[in-house]
């Protein structure tokens, strides 16, 4: 084959060689890497506690605003930070 391409053999087994190791690499693969899944698993984290942050101000927002013109809505706002766990 490389002779009816005008390439010479010798070049060919040299590209070979340089080359045998490498392989595709799936995007999976990539996705898979242990940086990127705690990574991935950080941003989870902080999207839901953003999340739960809002919906604590947007309760304690309306408590204020009931108490400060005459309202009681009831609204299951959290009065205190729940406990954190506690880690070694």
């Amino acid at each position: 084959m490389a002779a009816e391409l005008g390439v010479d053999a010798s070049e060919v087994r040299y590209w070979l060689d340089v080359h045998q190791a490498e392989r595709n690499v799936t995007f999976d693969e990539l996705r898979a890497s242990p940086e990127t899944a705690r990574l991935e698993r950080r941003v989870q984290r902080l999207v839901d506690l953003v999340a739960d942050a809002e919906r604590l101000l947007r309760d304690l927002n309306q408590e204020l605003a009931s108490k400060q013109f005459g309202e009681n809505p009831h609204l299951p706002a959290l009065r205190v930070v729940r406990p954190q766990p506690f880690v070694d």
